[in-house]
C-alpha cells in the first residue's frame, strides 16, 4: 500500500516494506505525476489522516483537489488510476511514456500554451483509449482539452469534447466530474448562443450548486441563467433570478454586481409587464449606483459599466413615460425630455472619461515614468510581482494571481483556464439609441420597451418639425 509523505509530495511504501512488483510500478507512476503538480499537497491538508489508497480515495482526492487549487487540473485522477489498472502487467515504458505526456500537457495549459495542450491532450485521450482505461479518466482528459479548444476560438471542438465527456461521466456516474464538465459547456453554448440549452445546463448546475467546489448558493450561476432566459423571453424567470443574485452578491460584499443586478433586473421586470417594479427597482438604482467603490483596478470596468448603465435608464425611463400608447400629457412629455437629457449628458461624460482612461493606461503601459517604474521594482520587497495590477493600477490584465518565477523575478498568469470574454470598454453616445435596434440587439432591452423607444423618438421629431 502507498500513501504521501508529510509534506513532501513523495510517495513511499507504508512500514518501510517494499512490496511487490505492481506496487513498484503504481509508485513510479505517481512519483512522476505528482512531481509536475501540487495536487497531492491540496488533498493530504483536506484528509491529514495517511490512509491507503484505493481506487475511490484516489478520485475523492483528486476531486477535493479541484477545490483547493485549480491549477493543479485534477493530475492525480488519470495518473493514479492508470497505475492502479495497468498494474505489474502493463508494458511499463508505455505506462512511463503516457505519465510524461499528460504531465506536459498539464504543463501546457498552466503556461497558457493551449495550442500545444490540444494535440499533447489529443494524444493523451487516445493512449487512454487504447488502454481501456475508465471512461471517467478520458472524461476528464475531454474537459480539459475542451478548455484549450476555447482559448483557441474553436467552441464547436469544445462542444464535441464536451458533449463526449458529459455522456462519459454521466455512464460512470461521476458526480463531481458531470458538474465540471457543465460549468463549462454553459459557457460554450453562451459563446454559440444556444440558449436553450445553456438554460438546461445551468439549471442543472443551480440544482446541485451546494456539491460545487464552491459550495453554496451561487450568484454568478443564476446572473447567468437569468441572461439566457432573457435571450429566450422568459422574462419573469430571468426576474427571479436577478432578485436572487442581487440579494447574494450583497451579502457577500460585492456591491458592485449587486447595483448592477438591480440594473438589469429594473428591465427584467418590464419585460415581465411589471412596470411598477420597474419604476421602483430604477428609482433604487439612481439613488445607489455612486455607493460602489473599490480599489482593485480590475473593478474599474465594471464601475464604467455601472455609470454607462446607470445612464442608460434614464434612456429607458425615458422612453416609457414619452413612449405611452396614449398621447402623454405635455408635463410627461418634459418630464421624458429631463430623463432623456440627463442620460445623454452622463453618456458623454462617460464616453469623454473612458477615452481619457485609456490614453493613460496606454501611456503607462508602453511608456511608464521613472517612478511608475521604481515604484514596480520596490514591489518586490512587499512580496509583489512587479506587473500586478495593485502594482500598475492597470485594468483587465487577465490575471487571477501572480508567481514569481526563479532568480528573474518574472511573474506569469497562474489561471489559464479563464474562458470568460473581458468586460467590453466600448464608448457609446446618445445617437445609437435613435436607433430602435442598438437597444434590442446591444442592450437586451424587452420588446415592450424598445416599441416605446420608437414611439418616443417618433414623437419627439414630429414636435421638432412644428
Amino acid at each position: 500500500r502507498v500513501h504521501a509523505g508529510q509534506g513532501s509530495g513523495w510517495v513511499r511504501p507504508r512500514d518501510g516494506r517494499a512490496g511487490t512488483s505492481a506496487m513498484v510500478q503504481r509508485s513510479r507512476a505517481w512519483l512522476l505525476a505528482l512531481l509536475a503538480s501540487c495536487a497531492l499537497l491540496c488533498a493530504h491538508a483536506l484528509s491529514p489522516a495517511p490512509t491507503p489508497f484505493t481506487r475511490r480515495s484516489a478520485v475523492l482526492r483528486s476531486i477535493a483537489t479541484v477545490a483547493a487549487a485549480p491549477s493543479a487540473l485534477a493530475l492525480a485522477l488519470p495518473c493514479a488510476a492508470m497505475a492502479e489498472e495497468m498494474g505489474g502487467g502493463a508494458d511499463e515504458d508505455r505506462m512511463e511514456a503516457a505519465v510524461v505526456t499528460l504531465r506536459e500537457a498539464y504543463a501546457a495549459l498552466d503556461q497558457a500554451d493551449p495550442e500545444r495542450a490540444e494535440s499533447l491532450f489529443s494524444n493523451c485521450i487516445d493512449e487512454w483509449k487504447s488502454m481501456g482505461l475508465p471512461g471517467a479518466e478520458t472524461a476528464s482528459l475531454l474537459r480539459l482539452r475542451a478548455s484549450a479548444r476555447m482559448q483557441l476560438t474553436k467552441p464547436a471542438g469544445a462542444l464535441a469534447d464536451l458533449d463526449a465527456a458529459y455522456a462519459l461521466a454521466s455512464k460512470a456516474g461521476v458526480a463531481d466530474e458531470v458538474l465540471q464538465i457543465l460549468q463549462l459547456r454553459a459557457l460554450t453554448l453562451e459563446g454559440l448562443s444556444q440558449w436553450k440549452r445553456a438554460e438546461a445546463d445551468l439549471s442543472e448546475l443551480l440544482r446541485s450548486e451546494l456539491d460545487l467546489s464552491v459550495g453554496g448558493p451561487n450568484p454568478f450561476l443564476r446572473l447567468r441563467r437569468a441572461q439566457t432566459r432573457q435571450h429566450l423571453g422568459n422574462w419573469a424567470g430571468a426576474a427571479t433570478d436577478l432578485a436572487d443574485a442581487e440579494v447574494l452578491l450583497k451579502e457577500v460584499g460585492d456591491q458592485i454586481r449587486s447595483v448592477l443586478a438591480t440594473a438589469s433586473l429594473a428591465l427584467a421586470h418590464y419585460g415581465a409587464g411589471d412596470t411598477k417594479a420597474f419604476l421602483a427597482c430604477t428609482k433604487k438604482l439612481f439613488e445607489v449606483y455612486t455607493k460602489p467603490g473599490s480599489n482593485n483596478p480590475d473593478d474599474l470596468p465594471l464601475l464604467e459599466e455601472l455609470s454607462r448603465r446607470e445612464a442608460e435608464l434614464h434612456l429607458a425611463l425615458a422612453s416609457h413615460i414619452g413612449g405611452a400608447r396614449e398621447p402623454p400629457s405635455a408635463e410627461a412629455l418634459a418630464r421624458a425630455g429631463e430623463e432623456w437629457s440627463v442620460g445623454c449628458l452622463r453618456l458623454r461624460v462617460y464616453a469623454d472619461s473612458l477615452a481619457e482612461r485609456r490614453t493613460e493606461e496606454d501611456r503607462r503601459r508602453i511608456a511608464p515614468s521613472p517612478i511608475e517604474r521604481a515604484s514596480r521594482e520596490l514591489a518586490r520587497l512587499t512580496g509583489l510581482a512587479p506587473d500586478s495590477p495593485y502594482v500598475t493600477m492597470l485594468p483587465g490584465e487577465g490575471y487571477w494571481w501572480y508567481q514569481e518565477i526563479g532568480a528573474t523575478g518574472s511573474s506569469r498568469r497562474r489561471s489559464p483556464l479563464n474562458v470568460r470574454a473581458p468586460l467590453e470598454r466600448k464608448s457609446v453616445s446618445c445617437s445609437a439609441f435613435e436607433d430602435c435596434s442598438f437597444a434590442l440587439k446591444e442592450r437586451d432591452w424587452p420588446d415592450k420597451l424598445v416599441e416605446r423607444l420608437a414611439v418616443y423618438r417618433q414623437r419627439v421629431k414630429a414636435a421638432q418639425l412644428l
